[in-house]
């Protein structure tokens, strides 16, 4: 989702630069003002981004460290590890990984995430 808003601000850098172009070759207004509505429709879906990006840090900020770093190996880190790592990694088994802490951290996240988008609407 980072990635996206850093690519969202550089196409509104881009659309930004394309009005200025369509001023100076004196273009339709038309087109001005479909890319000012353009601009307008990316910042949108960046601030929604922004909004779950927010939400999911605070609801993973309810975990406790190890439930955290579970759910970083196996979810938000490049690179997918597989339960056998996690478990050594984190000092419990892997099945205690997948089954428990997995299910514990799920559930927390959920209901977190669920009361953010409660105060939203």
């Amino acid at each position: 989702m980072k990635v996206q808003i850093e690519y969202i601000d550089y196409e509104i850098e881009l659309l930004k630069e394309h009005i200025e172009f369509l001023k100076e070759l004196r273009d339709t207004e038309s087109s001005i003002i479909e890319s000012n509505k353009e601009i307008e429709h990316k910042r949108a879906i960046k601030k929604r981004l922004e909004e779950c990006i927010n939400s999911i840090d605070k609801a993973l900020n309810e975990l406790g460290d190890t439930e955290r770093k579970i759910v970083e190996l196996r979810y938000l880190e490049g690179e997918k590890h597989t339960w056998k790592e996690i478990g050594s990694i984190v000092g419990y088994s892997e099945i205690y990984c997948r089954k428990g802490l997995l299910d514990k951290s799920l559930n927390i996240l959920y209901e977190n995430i669920k009361k953010l988008i409660n105060r939203v609407e």
